[in-house]
């Protein structure tokens, strides 16, 4: 039986707020990457266990908290780390909060692991308070709720993702070809009323959700 249902993982940089004590329910598994730790303390959220090289935490950490330190030379990001730990923990689904704008190159490596990671759980999803990012499973249908004043748009991750099939939207797709070096899929809209509809075939694709 799984150890944990949902995981948390803040990350060290959060770009836009949101309400995240609230977002936090009873139950739920918290990771802080290094500096995450301040964030949650400033959000009112105790964390299970505080993961990273710590090179950029500021708060003092107390003795009753688990920490998993590693050294800072390493080949792996604080936020992997945090999601083989969550792979370990078996949590199904996996929220993972800030990591998207800051440092151009960060923001490329937390892209990357959502499609690493992303056949490791049920649901894994990147978000900060304007922006949320997924990797679509392909052979199922993808429904997303219209939200005012909020852009969806879809990339692939891989050299191309086929069949790529869009309904219910400002700009419609029918069994089409998405590649990573043309941004075909960027800055859809919603249709009043209808949720969206998104399907493919083979490939990785990329959901994203950007407010306006």
């Amino acid at each position: 039986m799984s150890e944990v249902t949902k995981a948390i993982i803040i990350t060290s940089y959060l770009e836009n707020h949101f309400n995240m004590k609230n977002a936090v329910t009873d139950g739920d598994y918290v990771i802080c990457t290094d500096g995450g730790y301040d964030i949650a303390l400033e959000e009112g959220i105790s964390p299970n266990i505080l993961i990273g090289d710590l090179d950029s935490i500021k708060s003092k950490i107390p003795e009753h908290l688990p920490v998993l330190r590693f050294n800072p030379v390493k080949d792996y990001t604080d936020l992997q780390l945090s999601l083989d730990h969550a792979v370990s923990k078996g949590a199904d689904t996996v929220e993972i909060w800030g990591g998207i704008g800051g440092r151009l190159d960060q923001t490329v490596a937390n892209l990357q692991l959502l499609s690493r990671y992303s056949k490791e759980f049920s649901s894994l999803l990147l978000r900060d308070g304007a922006n949320e990012a997924k990797v679509l499973s392909p052979n199922r249908e993808t429904y997303i709720t219209p939200r005012e004043g909020w852009y969806f748009s879809l990339f692939s991750l891989s050299r191309e993702s086929t069949g790529v099939i869009i309904r219910n939207a400002a700009y419609e797709l029918e069994e089409s070809t998405l590649t990573s070096d043309f941004p075909l899929g960027v800055s859809n809209e919603f249709t009043k009323n209808k949720n969206a509809v998104i399907s493919y075939e083979s490939g990785t694709l990329l959901l994203i959700l950007s407010r306006k």
